[in-house]
């Protein structure tokens, strides 16, 4: 076996090494301290599918990678079921394709995914070492790559993304290099090499393309994101091994917002940062565990419909979340009513999460009349004359929203 081949095999297994032991410290869980209210604009978890290992539709065996089509469509490579699923914008189950193999549509250990403007599928598929191709539907479109270092040649590639113009980059992860191909697979250019200095590599992982052509590549061994133009030249670069806010631990895969904020999926402190272009830290969420916004070995991230989405291989779901909005009220009830005549109306109002109880913050309803936590009133009033009233809507963001209603009530 030569240098080199012994090389790539010990540096993988210190990758797998590294992975295990993120996993080990994240089965050890405790009792999670009281979590403050989030203010409005903080990400918070608005829904999740998976959950709990398996084979079925919509049920996973170590999701890795995720990306979003076009329409809003979102593709999870489901790597233990050898397959791509793909789900409506909500995470219902729309098809699947795929099982184990090395024939075209077949997969080894799958990684990263793409989707380009017309809602083509790539997909890296690592072991094999090649890229593959395919429409929404899951058609064998085509493949490209090989095992080896040469020009358009792949060594366990992770993460692919695809520009504006359809040209395609992809994280030769073990080669410490990025390619870019044409649309249909033909070699265009490289940059890397392995190293720690500028425009070097150590195992790159994610990638990402902004509105603006920028390349945004991830590396586990370096813990940093370098940002360079579409031929390879480096821009700038950040990040180092750490904790602290814009320091990362094992970075994986990235993903560009509407706003052209990055969102970084960082294992190795279970969280996702959120950085602007230029590497400034704009925010941080998530924690280890098996929770509801917890992170057990953290993976992929994608950007669609208004929600960041994430997968995490060792807890086989995909969870999803937004910025929390303060509740805005939609609608007020009746403002009139009649004594002794039975009266029923709603307060409505929406935010993220959604509204989940009413309460009177002040003033007094009308005698007889109560608002019930799902924003009904309803009763019948035994006392003529004026009310005025203030309803807090809550939803667990800070602050919570009050509005003042009157109801006046007549005379029968």
């Amino acid at each position: 076996m030569s240098p080199t081949r012994t090389g790539r095999i010990a540096r993988r297994l210190s990758v797998l090494l590294a992975t295990l032991a993120l996993a080990l410290a994240g089965s050890a869980l405790v009792a999670p301290a009281a979590v403050a209210a989030p203010h409005a604009g903080e990400m918070v978890p608005v829904q999740q599918w998976g959950s709990s290992l398996g084979s079925a539709n919509g049920r996973f065996h170590y999701p890795v990678g995720i990306a979003a089509d076009p329409s809003g469509y979102i593709y999870v490579t489901d790597l233990g079921n050898f397959r791509i699923q793909k789900f409506s914008p909500t995470g219902s189950f729309v098809r699947s394709w795929g099982s184990q193999g090395t024939a075209p549509g077949k997969f080894g250990e799958l990684s990263g995914i793409a989707a380009d403007a017309a809602g083509n599928v790539y997909v890296a598929d690592n072991s094999n070492h090649r890229i593959q191709k395919f429409t929404g539907t899951g058609r064998f479109i085509r493949s490209w790559g090989s095992e080896g270092s040469l020009d358009g040649q792949l060594q366990n590639p992770n993460g692919v993304a695809v520009d504006a113009e359809g040209r395609v980059y992809v994280a030769d992860t073990f080669n410490d290099r990025v390619q870019r191909f044409s649309a249909t697979g033909v070699f265009q250019t490289k940059w890397g090499g392995t190293g720690t200095g500028p425009g070097q590599f150590d195992t790159p992982r994610g990638i990402a393309v902004d509105a603006h052509g920028s390349i945004y590549v991830t590396e586990t061994g370096n813990h940093r994101v370098q940002k360079f133009d579409s031929d390879g030249v480096r821009i700038t670069g950040w990040g180092a091994k750490g904790s602290a806010p814009g320091q990362l631990h094992t970075p994986f895969a990235i993903a560009v917002g509407s706003s052209g904020s990055l969102y970084v999926s960082d294992p190795g402190n279970a969280r996702v940062q959120r950085f602007a272009p230029d590497g400034t830290p704009l925010g941080a969420w998530g924690d280890t565990g098996i929770g509801s916004a917890d992170f057990t070995n953290l993976r992929g991230v994608a950007v669609a419909n208004g929600r960041v989405y994430m997968t995490e291989t060792f807890n086989h779901r995909v969870q999803v979340f937004r910025p929390a909005a303060a509740p805005k009220f939609s609608r007020a009830p009746s403002s009139t009513a009649k004594k002794t005549r039975a009266y029923r109306s709603y307060v409505r109002a929406s935010g993220v999460p959604a509204v989940s109880r009413f309460t009177i913050a002040s003033g007094i309803l009308p005698k007889g009349l109560k608002l019930s936590a799902n924003g009904r009133i309803s009763g019948t009033p035994t006392r003529s004359g004026k009310f005025a009233f203030t309803v807090r809507a809550f939803n667990g963001v800070t602050p919570s929203a009050l509005k003042t209603f009157t109801i006046t009530v007549a005379r029968s």
